[in-house]
Parts: C-alpha cells; structure tokens; sequence
C-alpha cells in the first residue's frame, strides 16, 4: 500500500509542478503582452500630442 501511495505521488508532483511552470509563463506572458500594450498606447498619445502640437501651435 505504501508503495502504490509513492508510486502516485511521484507523477502527482511533476504534474503539479508542470502547472506551477505553465502558470508562470502564462502570467510572465500577459505581464509581458500589458506591458507593450500600455508602451504602445503611451507612445501613441504622446505621438499623437507632439503632432497635434506641431500641426495646430
């Protein structure tokens, strides 16, 4: 019995820790994917105000 108990436990953890793995790199993703998201939105306010600036002062 002890040994089935081991046997099970042993795949429990690698499969836990792959979700654990899985977890991270999706959250490293979408910190990642908001990051440029919020650059690229800055960027093209602070774009769109410099040009407005020029075209209109």
């Amino acid at each position: 019995m002890s040994n089935w108990s081991a046997a099970v436990s042993v795949p429990a953890e690698t499969v836990h820790g792959s979700y654990s793995t899985l977890g991270a790199n999706v959250m490293n993703l979408v910190y990642t994917s908001q990051l440029i998201f919020w650059s690229f939105i800055l960027t093209q306010t602070t774009v769109g105000y410099i040009g407005q600036e020029s075209l209109y002062g």
